[in-house]
């Protein structure tokens, strides 16, 4: 049984609304500069800043994240008894280190927040009125697309009918300190599978998306119909360089999904734009596809939001394939040059690859069909 994606909201570094995101992903700003302490020095770096006013001191984590429910709730007018029988898993890597690091900042040294991943979703969960499964998922990069694939296994085994997947991340020092102490942080700006990238930049954002057993508009959906999830051991920071464990990962998933490489159309790739992770992701690739089919990295336009990047990169795909658009194609080996963006959109059938590896060697693949009925 597929999951169908029925409605979907983001804020991030392209805007707070869909039309936001949408003019932005064509014509793309340049991304804001973020300073930071690193040692004795400042750092000046790249960096994918959210569209909030004043978020530092007048927004808080929870306030966000109850607009955000609340803003998916509302444009997809679930019902109270609905969201009753309606589960809530959230993917995140810093979870509220951000608020944390404020209330430090600001000398409050007691009553810090929980630290406890749990309490962040229970807490949301028992505002709105949730009551099935409340989970949070914590796996690096992996994190969101990690609840993306539960629930739609959940969704498959009739464990629930609807699921509500949030991912989120919030600046902090903490991250950005430690990107930088492993020297993976671009000076300049995010440029994957570039032969001069220099490393990746880091952003922030959330998003919520809602999943159902089945569609509500039959004239065009998007479902999440299989995936896979595994963890490559060779390495305890990535992948290994020769892509065999990331083929594996991609292979599992078209295979969960029941449909071959031949059939996919569109790579929503990974594409961090850090030397090694981008190496292991294209040799994967190459190793499933003989004819690269059409491929489109997003971190250029929002930066890496780590274990939230699963759901707001599946949201501002959902944006665009509404919208009879697609971001920009980016070349890899044996790409096909012979297919525009123009010619996948013409089909009725569109099956998408979206790629998540993530440090520490897990990997998510996730298998998406965007279906126009005549």
């Amino acid at each position: 049984m597929n999951a169908y994606v029925i409605e979907a909201v983001a804020f991030c570094a392209l805007g707070n609304n869909e039309d936001e995101i949408l003019a932005n992903l064509q014509n793309p700003p340049k991304l804001d500069t973020l300073s930071f302490p690193f040692g004795s020095e400042v750092k000046n770096r790249p960096f994918g800043k959210m569209k909030i006013k004043n978020l530092d001191s007048s927004e808080s984590l929870d306030d966000i994240l109850n607009n955000l429910l609340k803003e998916l709730i509302n444009k997809s007018n679930l019902t109270s008894q609905e969201l009753d029988e309606c589960a809530l898993l959230i993917g995140s890597t810093s979870a509220n280190i951000a608020s944390s690091e404020q209330q430090l900042k600001h000398g409050i040294d007691d009553n810090l927040p929980l630290f406890g991943y749990g309490y962040i979703a229970e807490k949301l969960a028992q505002k709105f009125g949730i009551n099935l499964e409340v989970i949070f998922f914590t796996s690096a990069c992996t994190s969101s697309a990690n609840a993306l694939l539960y629930a739609q296994r959940g969704i498959n085994r009739g464990d629930f009918k609807r699921a509500i997947v949030i991912g989120f991340e919030f600046r902090n020092e903490f991250s950005l300190s430690g990107f930088e102490a492993l020297g993976l942080l671009s000076a300049t700006e995010c440029r994957p599978f570039d032969k001069l990238r220099d490393g990746l930049v880091l952003g922030e954002g959330c998003s919520a998306v809602l999943l159902e057993d089945k569609p509500r508009d039959n004239s065009r959906f998007l479902c999440l119909c299989g995936g896979e999830n595994r963890c490559d051991i060779s390495s305890p920071t990535s992948h290994a360089l020769n892509g065999v464990m990331v083929a594996k990962t991609i292979k599992d998933a078209l295979s969960d999904a029941n449909i071959t490489a031949e059939e996919i159309s569109i790579i929503k790739s990974h594409g961090t734009g850090s030397l090694s992770s981008d190496e292991a992701e294209e040799n994967g690739l190459t190793q499933v596809f003989t004819s690269m089919p059409y491929t489109i990295a997003l971190k250029p336009f929002l930066g890496h939001t780590l274990g939230a990047c699963g759901v707001i990169e599946l949201s501002l795909l959902w944006f665009s394939l509404q919208n009879g658009f697609l971001p920009k194609n980016i070349e890899l080996k044996q790409s096909n040059k012979s297919m525009s963006k123009l010619d996948i959109l013409d089909n009725d059938n569109v099956y998408i690859v979206l790629n998540h590896f993530g440090f520490g060697g897990n990997g998510t693949v996730l298998i998406l069909n965007y279906r126009v009925k005549e």
